[in-house]
């Protein structure tokens, strides 16, 4: 599954990729040393709303 993410500043990014890795790879392909490394941090934010409720 090539998924890829493309962010503001021009980087392409492919996260699914990474998570298959870790499971076939063990702890050296760290999903949190990834993030972090894309400058996230775990502190979490709220979540933006994209869409109205219409009733």
């Amino acid at each position: 599954m090539n998924i890829a993410l493309h962010l503001l500043d021009g980087s392409i990014i492919w996260p699914v990729q990474r998570v298959v890795n870790r499971f076939r790879n063990g702890p050296e392909d760290s999903i949190a040393f990834y993030g972090t490394a894309l400058g996230l941090t775990d502190t979490p934010t709220r979540p933006r709303r994209r869409f109205r409720m219409h009733e």
